[in-house]
């Protein structure tokens, strides 16, 4: 999905939001074990934060290696102004991540999040744009979609986000 970017504002901190640990797996095989969707946990983290009237920008999203997958690890590469209380910001992250995972905390425990300074950039998605993708990937469905008749829980059909 193209987007429109802007140029960042003066002073801006950049800070990346990873997520790693997850068991990721096959789109068909293992769609159906209730694993976590790296992309979507992100996009959980970053639609929070912009309810909360959190002032972040978004810089890029990378995600997943292989079509057909679901994602394990992911960033978030966000600007922040420069009197952005990065400690609030930081417990804001912490506190959408944990309710993004908490329904994948049995069958995918190993989800971390990490926050560390990102490398400077020059320009932003703008907020519509920014908008628009989580609006996009949250109105996609994920997950199986249909069994087989034929082969008790055996996927037939799903659906899922494998990069970004």
């Amino acid at each position: 999905m193209p987007a429109k970017r802007q140029p960042v504002q003066e002073g801006s901190l950049f800070y990346d939001i990873k997520i790693t640990g997850g068991l990721g797996g096959h789109s068909g095989v293992d769609i159906n074990k209730g694993r976590g969707n790296v992309i979507l946990i992100l996009a959980g983290i970053l639609r929070s934060l912009l309810r909360k009237k959190n002032d972040v920008h978004l810089v890029a999203f990378e995600a997943g290696n292989a079509a057909a997958s679901i994602p394990s690890f992911g960033v978030l590469h966000l600007a922040l102004p420069g009197q952005t209380n990065v400690t609030q910001f930081k417990m804001d992250v912490k506190a959408a991540f944990a309710k993004e995972i908490r329904k994948y905390e049995k069958n995918d425990p190993g989800l971390k999040l990490s926050i560390v300074k990102g490398k400077p950039a020059e320009k932003t998605v703008i907020p519509e744009d920014t908008d628009k993708l989580i609006g996009v990937m949250g109105s996609i469905p994920n997950g199986p979609l249909a069994m087989r008749d034929d082969m008790p829980g055996t996927v037939q059909t799903s659906s899922n986000i494998a990069l970004i």
